[in-house]
């Protein structure tokens, strides 16, 4: 199921905006990328209105803009993901989100006695939606992209 673009900010968010200089690349970049055209583009792939739910295209789209910008693995990227504060604002990743993925973990770690790291999105996700997306799509999202 399409869940879509994260809109609604949490208290968390502010906080971002006052670390960030309004100057800081990924800021400007962020403010003019035309995200409801790529969110189009992903919407494409998932018809169904039932299942899970997808994550959101903030996250992944951010993602794939971010490794190619800056030509890490994803899996880096996610563990940055979670340390930078301009990576989580450019992908629309809260505080919050980042404490609730942790302590999702920790939940499964005292059920299944697995220890894991908690991140907002697994890069095995990532390459499913990816896959998913398809190469035409991504070549799509990246013109847009470089367009402006």
């Amino acid at each position: 199921m399409y869940t879509g673009l994260k809109i609604q900010n949490d208290f968390t968010d502010c906080y971002q905006e006052l670390i960030l200089s309004k100057d800081h690349e990924l800021i400007k970049l962020k403010n003019i990328i035309e995200w409801k055209k790529i969110d189009k583009i992903y919407k494409s792939c998932y018809s169904s209105k039932v299942g899970n739910t997808t994550k959101e295209t903030n996250i992944v789209i951010g993602l794939i803009l971010l490794k190619h910008l800056y030509r890490k693995s994803y899996r880096d990227l996610i563990e940055r993901l979670h340390e930078n504060v301009a990576f989580m604002h450019f992908c629309s990743v809260s505080f919050m989100d980042i404490e609730k993925a942790r302590l999702k973990a920790k939940e499964k770690e005292k059920r299944t006695g697995k220890k894991t790291k908690g991140y907002v999105i697994h890069y095995s996700t990532l390459y499913r939606i990816i896959k998913r997306l398809g190469r035409d799509n991504i070549k799509k999202i990246e013109q847009l992209f470089t367009k402006k």
